[in-house]
């Protein structure tokens, strides 16, 4: 089959078709999302989620598992498709309730479908490894291994490798938190949540929508909508009361942007992306008026539907076009939401391969990008309105720095401080106006919200 300008396979063989998936992922070309999509489509449902967690594990473990499997190599590096094959199978035995013969049999069977010339040499490589394995945790009763990392590493060498983050990405860690907050939330980092649910209020409350779920749920902290699970199986349309438009999917680092906004009767999404924040505030405040607006048709496009599965009295009001140069209907906004491109670093419990796809360098160009959105989305704002810029990242350079060149240039916006909102919010706060959610402190993705006011 053909998906865009590439030519796609089709497999019935769940590790042919994460190998498949995961050189394009790491090739760049593809999200994990929609490769696995495109090539999973003859596997069945057992098939297809042991096709996505070998993905996401080895993109969730990608640096630790190629230190390891390079050093038991000969040469130490291998070709592409051998280190894929080779890392497909050590998620196996560290990660998976699989047995080990198991898992190198199946794995070398792959190498023997992909490319005979490889199934040796991942026999012999894996084989080693699940003996090292089974002798280090019979004898000294440890996970193996600890650690793989070359003699003489700095201590943040040691966490890149061990939690597979970018060494780049590390030091920003141990700078904004310290050696033992930033091994914490590399940890977090590494750890894939469940979905939360966010329950609509138009339709039922949080404790009703848990009496008919079938597994497990917690009450989410922060927000009053949401319900934390461990993971329910399949597809989320599925599951009961999603056809009736009782919950979204959403995390609760999302769920409490209604917190933020006040009472506001005229609200701006200036960067829609599929309307998921926008949904929201129209599920909780329905006599609002919502303009969702994007660059994107194709994101836009999910918005109509998905308000007419939940139900709303007033959808938003969709319209393509760039904040900084659309023209808007309207003399102002009580809330306008900016919720901009960024690295998305905050995010990558559930989405590992954002780990990959931005570099050091970018940030200087995102962050650029993020305050022109900013400064455009202010011009929109009434008198005495809030303007919430929202970025699911942690980095100063996206957060905090944006705010403070924004509020330099534009002495007629202030923020508000936690006094304004409600008490459970009151330990997010880092500073006036500005709260920070974090994975390892909060179990929620990382997040920075912004929550500025027009003075009168």
């Amino acid at each position: 089959m053909t998906h865009g300008s590439k030519t796609i396979a089709c497999h019935g063989d769940p590790r042919r078709v994460a190998l498949e998936v995961l050189l394009a992922v790491e090739g760049g070309l593809e999200r994990p999302e929609a490769a696995l999509e495109a090539r999973g489509r003859l596997l069945g449902e057992r098939d297809r989620r042991l096709a996505a967690a070998l993905v996401y594990a080895c993109l969730r473990h990608r640096m630790r598992l190629e230190a390891i499997a390079s050093s038991r190599l000969a040469k130490g590096r291998a070709p592409r498709r051998l280190m894929g094959i080779l890392k497909i199978g050590l998620a196996q035995l560290l990660f998976f309730r699989v047995p080990a013969f198991a898992a190198v049999n199946e794995t070398v069977g792959l190498a023997r479908r992909i490319q005979p010339a490889l199934a040796p040499v991942a026999n012999a490589v894996l084989l080693r490894l699940a003996r090292e394995k089974e002798e280090a945790e019979r004898d000294r009763g440890v996970p193996f291994p600890i650690e793989t990392c070359r003699g003489g590493a700095s201590r943040e060498e040691r966490l890149s490798v061990l939690y597979s983050h970018p060494l780049w990405l590390v030091g920003e860690m141990v700078a904004l938190l310290g050696f033992r907050g930033a091994r914490a939330l590399l940890v977090a980092g590494n750890l894939p949540p469940g979905p939360t649910l966010r329950a609509n209020p138009l339709k039922t409350s949080r404790e009703d929508l848990a009496a008919i779920l079938p597994w497990p749920v917690v009450p989410t902290r922060f927000s009053p909508y949401g319900l934390a699970t461990a993971g329910p199986l399949g597809r989320p349309d599925a599951w009961p009361g999603f056809g009736d438009g009782l919950f979204a999917i959403q995390d609760e680092a999302s769920q409490i942007l209604p917190l933020l906004a006040g009472e506001p009767r005229r609200v701006l999404d200036g960067c829609a992306g599929q309307g998921g924040k926008g949904l929201a505030l129209a599920t909780v405040f329905p006599g609002a008026s919502v303009v969702s607006l994007d660059v994107s048709s194709r994101r836009l496009s999910r918005i109509a539907a998905e308000a007419r599965r939940l139900g709303l009295p007033r959808p938003p009001e969709v319209l393509e076009g760039d904040l900084r140069t659309a023209s808007i209907p309207g003399a102002g906004f009580d809330l306008v939401l900016v919720d901009p491109p960024c690295s998305s670093l905050g995010i990558a419990r559930r989405h590992p391969d954002v780990k990959w796809n931005v570099a050091e360098a970018d940030l200087a160009r995102i962050s650029a990008l993020e305050l022109e959105l900013l400064s455009a989305a202010a011009g929109h704002v009434a008198s005495g309105g809030r303007l919430v810029y929202s970025v699911c990242t942690f980095l100063p350079a996206e957060c905090e720095e944006v705010v403070a060149a924004f509020l330099s240039s534009r002495p007629d916006f202030h923020p508000l401080g936690p006094e304004v909102f409600p008490p459970v919010l009151v330990g997010l706060f880092s500073a006036p106006g500005q709260l920070r959610l974090w994975p390892h402190r909060d179990g929620t993705d990382g997040f920075f919200y912004a929550v500025l006011e027009r003075r009168p």
